[in-house]
């Protein structure tokens, strides 16, 4: 499985193949992304599908940008509560 940043859709797209399995949404502001809704499509959920998504597209966040994240998403505020190794981007 693969995450790809879609820029134009403002989302990260989690990827089997060209299958689409989840995506997360955000929004965009100068020094700042704002993690909105991650979804996982039901009919194709496995386990860990949506913390795999959540955390490389963190990871990407981390290592292309110096933007601040805001995890409005509840699900991405536990999975950064959960992994405290990314607890430093909130506080950009």
């Amino acid at each position: 499985m693969t995450v790809v940043d879609r820029p134009a859709e403002q989302r990260f797209v989690l990827l089997r193949g060209d299958e689409e399995l989840g995506e997360l949404r955000y929004v965009r502001a100068p020094g700042q992304i704002e993690l909105t809704h991650t979804g996982i499509d039901p009919e194709k959920r496995e386990q860990g599908m949506g913390e795999l998504l959540v955390t490389r597209a963190l990871d990407e966040i981390g290592d292309d940008s110096t933007d601040r994240v805001i995890a409005t998403c509840p699900f991405v505020a536990h999975v950064i509560e959960d992994n405290p190794a990314y607890r430093e981007l909130l506080d950009r």
